[in-house]
């Protein structure tokens, strides 16, 4: 399938999704805020990075994060969607990957999401419960959805039912 879809949160409580819809984007932390992720040409180089940067975790949770980033950085594509969940996750809000990444040093409001990607962002969000809930096989902060049953409904609620026959169950 060409065009995928992305869940990104907006912090663990959705505390950064306004600031995401207002200034335009979808943003990273995992505690790499103050390295540009946007230079980093390859998983093997993140991965040295990852581990000379963060110590003292232990290496479920790292391994874990280290794929959310290596997904950032190098599966989300642009033009893929990318919805990102309310604060208290009643609604999905859902937008358009516009950019590579890049990273953001001057934001002094969000400063744990300075690698990011721009969005173009819909004006219209979902109700939760039309569309998926987020739990189970969605758990983190950058996940592809995968199930296609979930990627039929969203296609269909987006108005892009010619993606739907790209589909494979």
């Amino acid at each position: 399938m060409g065009t995928k879809v992305w869940i990104v949160r907006g912090g663990g409580e959705g505390q950064f999704t306004g600031q995401f819809l207002e200034l335009g984007y979808v943003g990273i932390g995992y505690k790499l805020h103050d390295v540009d992720l946007s230079c980093v040409n390859d998983p093997s180089e993140l991965g040295s990075l990852y581990r000379e940067k963060i110590s003292g975790a232990d290496q479920g949770a790292k391994s874990h994060n280290l794929t959310r980033v290596g997904r950032f950085l190098f599966e989300i594509q642009i033009d893929d969607y990318v919805v990102t969940p309310s604060p208290h996750r009643e609604r999905l809000i859902f937008g358009r990957i516009a950019s590579r990444p890049y990273h953001d040093p001057n934001d002094e409001v969000s400063n744990n999401y300075l690698n990011r990607r721009k969005v173009t962002w819909h004006y219209r969000s979902i109700r939760r419960d039309e569309l998926f809930t987020l739990d189970g096989q969605y758990v983190g902060g950058v996940a592809e959805v995968t199930d296609p049953e979930h990627l039929r409904t969203f296609f269909k609620i987006t108005g892009r039912d010619d993606l739907i026959a790209n589909l494979n169950d």
